[in-house]
């Protein structure tokens, strides 16, 4: 699934997350992008961010996420968006957040993240 306008790249994430297949959420990413988890780990490249998102899929939820900005410089964008999980069974919130992300068009006009930080309200120190 390509990302072909930066204010997209939200909605793209929760599409792909609610089809439940990693390989669509990590072809979302550069090779070497990073994650920022919720526990403030970062993962570096395809491999770690894999780990991430395999933890991310196994809450078995479904995605909302909605585009606040996205603020573009030639071939980079800064995002931001309201993101809600809900349990599929129960309807209940398995996580809320405000993200903050890096995007960088690719060659064949696409978009990917560079910088993935989901929680990015929480303090990090």
């Amino acid at each position: 699934m390509a990302v072909w306008k930066p204010e997209q790249m939200n909605e793209a994430f929760a599409t792909a997350y609610n089809s439940g297949d990693l390989d669509q959420l990590l072809a979302l990413y550069e090779p070497t992008a990073i994650h920022v988890a919720k526990n403030k780990q970062i993962a570096k490249g395809i491999d770690e961010i894999r780990q991430d998102l395999q933890g991310l899929l196994a809450l078995n939820g479904r995605m909302v996420s909605h585009n606040q900005y996205a603020i573009v410089n030639d071939d980079l964008a800064l995002l931001q968006a309201h993101f809600i999980l809900k349990d599929i069974k129960s309807d209940e919130v398995l996580a809320e957040g405000i993200t903050s992300e890096m995007i960088r068009k690719q060659t064949d006009g696409s978009w990917r993240y560079v910088v993935d930080h989901p929680f990015s309200t929480m303090p990090f120190n």
